[in-house]
């Protein structure tokens, strides 16, 4: 099984604000929040990926993969900063005059500035099919499904695999 950016609770942002730690803990906060299926694990997911899949004799191996944004991403940049805002403007906290001039800042910084989205991608092979752990690792490091920013046809990182999940199979059934 192969799944890719999941979300590991880090972002970075050059120029620096005063609010973006203040910010990023509430953006956190609503990553945890029910989204109707009940608390949702946000940053905690990989690690719980990983301790579920270990259990069902899966060797699991993890790299970052981390959304790296410049001024060439200036659209997911923007829809980051909006979705962002809009996700901790209740309920966090937060000053409404402060957390909208972040937003203005962010927004006027984007094309000399950069932010880094901390991500991680998870490889699962099942351990009964060969040697996992060295092949995990190599697979992973050398996976074209790594990015930073926009791909050459201009689409956003990470759309088009972030919810791939490929299925390993053995003869004609799947390992689960």
């Amino acid at each position: 099984m192969y799944c890719a950016l999941n979300y590991d609770g880090t972002t970075t942002w050059a120029p620096a604000h005063p609010l973006d730690e203040k910010v990023l803990a509430a953006f956190n906060q609503d990553q945890r929040k029910d989204k109707g299926f009940g608390p949702a694990l946000g940053p905690d997911c990989t690690n719980y990926l990983k301790q579920v899949l270990e259990s069902k004799d899966y060797a699991v191996t993890i790299a970052p993969s981390p959304w790296q944004l410049t001024a060439k991403d200036s659209h997911l940049a923007e829809e980051l900063i909006n979705g962002i805002t809009a996700a901790v403007n209740e309920d966090y906290g937060l000053n409404a005059s402060e957390l909208t001039e972040w937003k203005n800042f962010r927004i006027a910084n984007i094309s000399n500035g950069t932010c880094i989205v901390g991500h991680y991608d998870v490889l699962a092979l099942p351990r009964q099919l060969f040697d996992c752990e060295n092949a995990s690792i190599n697979l992973l490091r050398n996976s074209p499904m790594r990015h930073t920013g926009a791909s050459a046809a201009g689409t956003m990182p990470g759309v088009h695999c972030h919810f791939f999940i490929a299925l390993i199979t053995s003869g004609s059934r799947a390992i689960k």
